[in-house]
């Protein structure tokens, strides 16, 4: 009888297909092309994939929507519960305190992190397998932990490992300590560019304080036309008024130091770099309790996470997402973001600090810096909460965090918020954020709408 076999694969190579067509006997072959582009892989081995005789790829778009569904549902409950899971006596609360929210995973994010992406690509093969039966699967997955946990389920057809990959896992404490010196390094050589190119901390600044990342989010910021891609209006409005920018890219900022001090000057942009000290630098490359609770996470907790997602073990896949997070840039960034903010609120006295919400990591660094010192004020501008995790909640979470019911494990939430409209608006008091501390403002660079509509050419 001819079999149905299931290749699922999830990178531009096809070293398996000798073996396949060893046993291929007039075989059915139906491929399942994860995380790489169905379309390139076609290009690319199209042409010796007709060798195999009787093969088909599978077409994900229909399954996309319910994948969606229940990989949302997953992660929104299992990473609002992580923190306080029992791992041997001990919670990831426990040993992080509100740092916990610097980690990468907390922002639930499919783009960064591979836990989401990994989770789509098991939804994917379960939606597939309801849909058809086959007699074998043939893992042909680089990523040896997506395949561990395929393997977990029970009931599954025989299994064929058909990928050459040794598992090797990179040294979490290597991992840190390269993050940590990058970071130093980037730091160092930003604080050093400002002493030498005279750079001068004005005390006399007030008013409204903007965040934003130099160049990193300005359009021509080397240049008298630069524009700052989301708040391009306050500064210039009101003459108290101020950006309050982290530099990224600092060699390219030393390169064109000429035309950037020029710009610092123009936008009054003040560095954050300048707050942070010498002994902030080296305290928090060595943090003693992060890294005391990652070599016990390493050494003994981490065997004790658990998780299942639908009829997948997906314990090992989350615990590796933690220790990435455990040694990750983030975390280092985060506490130099809010060892930046904490000396900042001390020594200036703002109206408010504005800066835009996407509930990513270092917007916490920036409310626990401040430490209630000075007003911060949200910019929520998302159109599309529906598909996109990070600004979506567990039932009741936003609530709880801004009742402040979990103590160090809230999160920090700004108390008023701007929305770029009743949608915005809605978006965060469907989940419980107060709608008397949301006030709405226009649609985000409402300005260059309109100059368009003005100048546009007619054809």
């Amino acid at each position: 009888n001819m079999a149905r076999s299931l290749i699922v694969i999830d990178q531009y190579n096809i070293d398996w297909l000798d073996r396949a067509r060893s046993v291929d006997d007039g075989d059915e072959w139906h491929l399942l092309v994860l995380r790489v582009s169905e379309l390139v892989f076609m290009r690319r081995f199209g042409g010796q994939l007709a060798q195999l005789g009787n093969w088909r790829t599978i077409t994900l778009a229909p399954h996309a929507l319910e994948a969606h569904r229940l990989v949302g549902e997953f992660v929104l409950s299992y990473i609002n519960e992580l923190p306080d899971q029992d791992l041997a006596g001990e919670t990831l609360a426990q040993g992080l305190g509100k740092h916990w929210w610097f980690l990468p995973i907390t922002e639930k994010s499919p783009f960064r992190p591979p836990l989401v992406s990994q989770l789509y690509q098991l939804s994917i093969f379960h939606l597939v397998l309801k849909q058809s039966s086959y007699d074998e699967i043939w893992l042909a997955a680089s990523d040896a932990l997506l395949s561990e946990a395929i393997s977990s389920a029970e009931g599954l057809p025989s299994l064929v490992n058909a990928a050459d990959r040794p598992y090797t896992v990179a040294n979490p404490f290597v991992r840190y300590w390269l993050h940590a010196a990058r970071a130093f390094g980037g730091w160092l050589i930003e604080r050093a560019m400002l002493w030498m190119r005279g750079w001068r901390f004005d005390s006399v600044l007030g008013g409204l304080a903007v965040l934003t990342f130099f160049p990193y989010w300005w359009t021509q910021p080397f240049s008298q036309n630069a524009v700052e891609r989301f708040f391009a209006v306050p500064p210039d409005d009101d003459a108290d008024s101020f950006y309050l920018a982290w530099l990224t890219h600092p060699q390219e900022v030393w390169r064109r130091w000429r035309a950037a001090a020029i710009t610092l000057r123009l936008k009054r942009i003040v560095p954050l770099q300048s707050f942070v000290g010498l002994g902030d630098a080296l305290r928090i490359m060595v943090m003693p309790k992060t890294l005391s609770f990652q070599w016990r996470y390493e050494t003994r907790l981490r065997r004790w996470l658990k998780a299942r997602f639908l009829h997948f073990d997906v314990s090992n896949l989350i615990s590796e997402e933690v220790s990435r997070s455990l040694s990750s840039s983030e975390l280092v960034f985060c506490q130099l973001f809010e060892a930046a903010f904490s000396n900042f609120s001390r020594r200036v006295r703002t109206r408010a600090i504005l800066y835009r919400v996407e509930f990513q990591p270092w917007e916490s660094a920036v409310l626990l810096g401040v430490g209630g010192r000075a007003a911060v004020a949200g910019f929520y501008h998302p159109p599309f909460r529906l598909n996109h995790l990070p600004l979506r909640f567990a039932s009741g979470e936003l609530a709880a965090h801004i009742r402040g019911e979990r103590g160090e494990r809230d999160r920090p939430i700004p108390k008023a918020m701007l929305a770029t409209g009743d949608v915005a608006a809605g978006h965060l008091t469907d989940h419980g954020y107060p709608r008397g501390r949301i006030a709405i403002c226009g649609p985000q660079r409402h300005g260059a709408l309109i100059d368009y509509l003005r100048w546009r050419v007619e054809y």
